[in-house]
C-alpha cells in the first residue's frame, strides 16, 4: 500500500518518474517518423544507442544525417 499522503501534498509529488535521460530527444522521434513513413523500421532509442551516443545530449545535424543514410 501507498504512504500516506500529508497535508498539502499531491500524489503528484509522490509519483516516481523517469529521469529525462532515458527518452531520447525529439529529433531522434521525428527522424524514426519519418522513416516509418518510408515503410522503414527504425526506433529513436536503438538509433541512439548504435551511434553510441547519449539519451540526454541533443542530436546534431551531423549526426542525425548519419543515421539517416
Amino acid at each position: 500500500m501507498g504512504a500516506p499522503v500529508s497535508r498539502g501534498e499531491t500524489t503528484e509529488s509522490l509519483a516516481p518518474t523517469a529521469p529525462e535521460s532515458t527518452q531520447p530527444p525529439q529529433p531522434w522521434k521525428a527522424l524514426c517518423l519519418l522513416a516509418r513513413l518510408h515503410h522503414i523500421a527504425a526506433d529513436p532509442e536503438s538509433l541512439v544507442h548504435a551511434r553510441g551516443l547519449s539519451p540526454s545530449v541533443p542530436a546534431t545535424d551531423d549526426e542525425l544525417l548519419g543515421a539517416a543514410k
